[in-house]
């Protein structure tokens, strides 16, 4: 059987990574066969922090 952990944190919300999440499940007597990534990492992702909003949709008084 295969799910995601984003679908077993709708049910329950460890907060491990998906190696502790492996491990606990094989100690607790179930079989993880493997974790893979649901896709692949992010590249070329930027973020800008925004210091101050000015509208110029809106007049201002």
């Amino acid at each position: 059987m295969q799910f995601s952990q984003h679908w077993l944190h709708t049910w329950v919300n460890p907060e491990l990574s998906a190696t502790e999440l492996a491990h606990l499940l094989t100690m607790a007597g179930l079989e993880v066969e493997d974790t893979l990534p649901a896709a692949p990492a992010f590249t070329g992702w930027w973020s800008r922090k925004l210091n101050r909003w000015k509208s110029t949709l809106m007049p201002t008084a």
